[in-house]
């Protein structure tokens, strides 16, 4: 004899094996009135930015990476609510139904993801910069001192022998990227910024700061020195006559 489960708990059954939205939302605690008055326009921002072109379907897994990501308390709102839900139920919730079932403010949830794209960018193109750096230092300093090839047309022009023709020797471009990078060229105040070991300018110090004890045990000064030179040189001089 088979054994039938009491009545109480068939509407509870039902409703677990319902998948349909309106089923979903009731199962949840998230009231659709409340989802109806949260603005929709971060949702289609998040689309159009992180979705894929020509399709309409929201971004959830992209937006859960920067959610994740961010160190935002509405984030980390939102994520603890999120990873409670079946997935199978979060893929019918809007995003809009998710910010009300985490209590939190869709706005807010738009710009605490922007930050944290943002912050994620910008790492992604510093650590791209750092590996390639050394690679881009290199070309600089070989386009400043290879010969610069002649063309015509965006195309070399070769000698009789097949070997292309150069003209100035060294990129102007490039040279210039080289003598601003260890301070060779005229500065805006004017005259040659050359450091010769005269020691750091007045301006540049800090009483009393390590700074100044760093720069001038790694470049002494030689005016001072130069000057003591000369003077021992001349008494030198007085003191064989």
């Amino acid at each position: 004899m088979s054994q039938t489960l009491p009545v109480a708990l068939k509407p509870n059954t039902a409703l677990r094996n319902n998948r349909s939205k309106e089923a979903i939302l009731l199962r949840l605690d998230i009231d659709p009135d409340e989802v109806a008055q949260v603005p929709t326009e971060p949702a289609e921002i998040l689309a159009r930015c992180l979705g894929r072109r020509k399709s309409k379907e929201f971004p959830r897994q992209r937006v859960f990476a920067y959610a994740a990501a961010s160190t935002s308390p509405v984030c980390q709102k939102f994520m603890a609510a999120i990873k409670v839900i079946k997935p199978a139920d979060l893929k019918v919730l809007s995003f809009e139904a998710m910010c009300v079932r985490a209590h939190v403010s869709s706005v807010e949830m738009l710009g605490a993801i922007l930050m944290s794209a943002k912050s994620m960018s910008a790492t992604e193109s510093a650590l791209k910069a750092i590996i390639a750096h050394p690679d881009v230092v290199q070309a600089t300093v070989d386009a400043a001192t290879e010969w610069v090839p002649i063309l015509v047309a965006g195309v070399p022009i070769r000698d009789e022998d097949g070997k292309i023709l150069r003209s100035s020797h060294g990129d102007v471009a490039a040279q210039k990227i080289i003598h601003e990078s260890v301070g060779f060229l005229p500065t805006k105040k004017g005259g040659m910024e050359i450091n010769i070991g005269l020691g750091r300018p007045p301006e540049d110090r800090d009483e009393g700061g390590d700074a100044d004890e760093a720069w001038d045990d790694t470049f002494p000064d030689l005016g001072g020195r130069i000057s003591g030179w000369s003077a021992d040189k001349h008494k030198l001089l007085e003191g064989g006559k």
